[in-house]
């Protein structure tokens, strides 16, 4: 035995004084220097209590066993006549234990006839009644529990002991200081298999040539666990070998839905928090920055679920797979081609901005589904018994599915005496083509079961598992306590709440707990316990954070709600809109994160059908400000405030939902537009600007369609599509004409001319800058050229001449006007214009010393120019999106 020897304690959780008395018992222990494991307090969440318990009987040196009446009838109720220690372990087991004398029964009530089963075994029984000597007595335990034995060494057991990989048997790691994992689910019991998935992962951190490595499965295949375990149980322990940091983020817990818009902006915020750097606004410098302090030190970044920012696949124009977001694009770019430590992805989808860089920079492993002998492993390790065969038979038929044989075996290991060859008792679904049907499968006969139940103990209405499952369908990510509290409130919800009324906290607590125990549910416990959550309709979860379930789970009762209970449905959903908008303390939140409530209580009213009050109250008002665009301007938060506007679509990006006023579908097409265009997703943003030009003409909003035309011309010019920048450049001058705005005639005149120029049509090019001139001149007799974009769009066209020396005055005149108005952009555009017609000039000069100054002129004002030679999308201050919101 080892100087710390294991102590298992197995007993009956009587009452709570008994609870406190093993509790109290297991602190003496541990205080006299041995590690005990207490049931009630370690057995994993999620985890087959039966497996548990044999687990810790195999890894423990000693087992005590609280003997009372109520343990000996449970131990009866399950093998009756061979002992109380044979009701925690298989047969196979028991015969070698008992021979190691590991058994210590420790008399808690009664007399010692209570103990003659396992006294015919000559195990002598440890007397702690409340009228025993309890200090002598327990003195006489320690000297038993550290007696020497001839127990084999841990590992070294019968064969269904040795699975692949085994999370009682492992060792786990010591996070370094800078750690933030809180984002990651928990990891989840029973870990099996994946042997060479881990050693690539072994392999990819030892390796120092090894940047990024991305894990690619369809959802439910095990991709989160596979690194959840691997960072807890595998990362080397010399100080030399661990990271610097470790940091993980999981997409997943700010939305699960691949039909949903997301956003890398929250990461990126709290990525700036935990690393303590500011990070740009503009979205591809911000995943430069990020990367540029990563690579300082050798860290490991792990990013769990990225395809909620990934085109799925299929997508036009060859972006399946890639990423929406320029931000994360540009991170996991720079990464992969360099860096210190080491980025881990998962996703459902191969990131396609990365298939060009290579191996070993950059390694992309598909994880597969297990194989038969994997899966009955995984069977067998939740307490499902069989011949192999049929074992092996199961996970064939499961399709070797990590998410539905986990089901499936807490079902079979919960519900049908972990008999395998009883699977049978679970139905086929209709539907056998959706995504993760498999664990459809399970999950319906989860359902069928709890209804059995219920109506078998006289309940009435929806059971409580079904009903938590259904409010759990509700989210796309970990649902908070408080809630799941608003939603029980009354009056309760036709068809969804009305059980949980009546439903004491101990039942709520035991429904919950045996959720868990199924894995369909997950539990987040309070980080900082001194500060528990007031709940007045669910006391019993006041110790939890928020709840949580696999995205394929939530994503299955979320459907079945709004299938067979939609006006259920809409009310819980309204519900929650009113929680997530009343939620941020300021009316006008000044950050980001203040935000993050009201966008999610968009997502509900929206849901709940009630888009324009969302548009009014929720996304005008209190996140822009009631002004165009001001999240985009104030937090370069495009992302983010693309999801929020996604909500207002009954179709992103061309149908606006009909619960909106005509003009303001028009007005939310082009906020669209600009944020796609602001991402860098130009040919998306043309759907919903032609879309939101096309209310307008037909409202005759002419100047607001002139606007919209002149964006569209601007667009496809940027994509290289010169007819079409042309056709929409004829038509903003047409509208223009017909609004009578003259700053509108002027300008979307040299819209069209500068389409015309990169078209080749030069001299109607040429006219028309002329024309948009004299209009200026009439508007603004002070200035003589076109100035600001316009003037360097005519300075172009004029260098394509050779009139370099014209160029020099314009762009001299414009700089003038452009630093008196702190315009910084238009100061950098003069730059590179004056820069660029002193190397036209330098051209054309055959002297060299003259050549040489021109030269040094030309440098100079190129890098004046800095960020200038690449021209800005969106042509003029105050008009970011086009068309504005109509007044209130």
């Amino acid at each position: 035995m080892s100087e710390t020897p294991r102590v298992f304690i197995s007993y009956s959780w009587d009452s709570d004084d008994h609870k406190a008395w093993a509790k109290t018992l297991a602190d003496r222990l541990i205080a006299n220097g041995v590690d005990v494991i207490l049931d009630q307090y370690d057995c994993p969440p999620g985890t087959n209590f039966p497996y548990f318990m044999e687990r810790s009987v195999e890894k423990s040196d000693k087992v005590l066993l609280i003997l009372t009446e109520n343990y000996k009838q449970k131990a009866d109720g399950r093998v009756r006549g061979v002992g109380y220690e044979i009701s925690i372990v298989s047969a196979e087991v028991y015969e070698q234990d008992v021979n190691e004398r590991k058994f210590i029964p420790i008399l808690r009530q009664g007399d010692s006839r209570s103990a003659k089963p396992i006294f015919m075994r000559g195990i002598a029984t440890v007397d702690m009644r409340q009228d025993a000597d309890f200090e002598n007595n327990f003195n006489i335990l320690l000297k038993t529990i550290f007696d020497h034995s001839d127990k084999p060494a841990l590992g070294q057991r019968p064969d269904f002991t040795k699975s692949a990989t085994s999370i009682a048997a492992s060792t786990s790691f010591t996070m370094p200081e800078r750690t933030d994992i809180s984002h990651l689910p928990d990891l989840q019991p029973h870990f099996t298999a994946r042997e060479q998935e881990l050693a690539l992962l072994d392999e990819a951190w030892a390796d120092p040539q090894t940047n990024l490595l991305q894990f690619v499965a369809p959802g439910g295949t095990g991709k989160t666990m596979l690194l959840t375990y691997w960072l807890h149980h595998r990362l080397p322990e010399s100080k030399a070998e661990r990271p610097a940091a470790i940091y993980a983020w999981s997409f997943y817990r700010q939305g699960s839905d691949e039909q949903r818009q997301s956003s890398s902006d929250y990461f990126f915020a709290a990525a700036a928090r935990f690393f303590e750097i500011e990070l740009p606004k503009d979205p591809t410098e911000r995943g430069r920055e990020l990367a540029r302090h990563l690579r300082r030190q050798r860290c490991l970044l792990i990013l769990d679920g990225t395809e909620p920012l990934q085109y799925p696949p299929g997508t036009p124009g060859g972006l399946g797979g890639k990423l929406k977001d320029p931000a994360l694009a540009a991170l996991l770019k720079e990464l992969a081609y360099g860096q210190p430590g080491l980025c881990l992805l998962s996703t459902r989808v191969p990131i396609e901005n990365l298939a060009g860089i290579e191996a070993p920079k950059h390694l992309c492993r598909r994880l597969e589904n297990f194989e038969a002998r994997e899966g009955a492993l995984l069977l067998k390790n939740l307490g499902v018994r069989g011949p192999q065969r049929e074992l092996e038979a199961a996970s064939q038929e499961y399709k070797g599915h990590a998410l539905a044989l986990r089901l499936l075996g807490n079902y079979l290991a919960d519900l049908l005496d972990g008999d395998v060859r009883q699977r049978d008792r679970i139905p086929h679904l209709s539907d056998d083509e959706q995504q993760g049907h498999h664990a459809r499968r399970v999950m319906q006969a989860y359902v069928h079961w709890f209804e059995q139940a219920h109506r078998d103990a006289g309940g009435s209405g929806a059971p409580p598992e079904l009903t938590l499952l259904r409010l759990m369908g509700l989210f796309d990510r970990p649902a908070p306590v408080e809630a799941l509290d608003v939603l029980a409130a009354p009056p309760a919800i036709e068809g969804l709440t009305e059980g949980l009324a009546d439903l004491n906290p101990e039942r709520l607590r035991r429904t919950f707990e045996h959720l868990k125990k199924l894995g369909l549910l997950e539990a987040n416990r309070l980080k900082n316990s001194a500060l528990p959550k007031t709940l007045a309709h669910l006391p019993a979860l006041r110790e939890l954070d928020s709840i949580d379930a696999h995205p394929l789970v939530r994503e299955h009762f979320g459907q079945e709600l709004a299938a067979e209970l939609p006006a259920a449905w809409r009310e819980a959903n309204t519900r929650l809109y009113h929680y997530y908008k009343d939620l941020p303390d300021k009316h006008l939140p000044d950050t980001l994160e203040e935000m993050e409530p009201l966008f999610t209580a968009m997502a509900f009213g929206a849901r709940a059908g009630w888009q324009q009050e969302v548009l009014d109250k929720v996304y005008w008002e209190r996140i822009n400000r009631s002004t165009p665009v001001f999240s985009f301007k104030k937090f370069g938060a495009f992302g983010t405030d693309l999801a929020g506007l996604a909500t207002l679509f009954a179709q992103p990006w061309s149908q606006p939902s009909p619960n909106m006023s005509e003009a303001d579908q028009a007005a939310v097409l082009s906020w669209a537009g600009f944020g796609l265009r602001g991402l860098g997703r130009l040919r998306e943003a043309a759907e919903p600007m032609r879309a939101g030009m096309k209310i307008v003409e037909k409202n005759e909003d002419w100047k607001n369609t002139a606007i919209a035309a002149s964006n569209l011309s601007e667009l496809h010019l940027t994509l290289g599509a010169l007819r079409e920048a042309v056709d929409f450049g004829r038509q903003a001058v047409d509208f223009a004409d017909r609004s009578e705005d003259d700053f509108e005639k002027e300008s979307d005149r040299t819209t069209l001319a500068d389409a015309l120029r990169q078209s080749g049509q030069s001299a109607e090019a040429e006219r028309l800058f002329a024309e948009a001139e004299a209009m200026q001149r009439e508007r603004q007799p002070t200035y003589r050229f076109l100035y600001s974009v316009q003037g360097y769009q005519y300075c172009d066209l004029l260098l394509g001449q050779g009139k370099w020396e014209e160029v020099l005055e314009r762009a001299n005149e414009g700089l003038k006007i452009a630093t008196e108005n702190n315009w910084l952009l238009e100061i950098a555009l003069d730059y590179l214009s004056i820069a660029r017609a002193h190397a036209a000039a330098a051209q054309n000069e055959a002297d060299p010393a003259h050549r040489d100054a021109a030269e040094q002129r030309d440098a100079d004002h190129r890098r004046r120019a800095g960020a200038g030679r690449a021209l800005v999308q969106g042509r003029r201050a105050g008009q970011i999106a086009g068309c504005r919101r109509p007044a209130d």
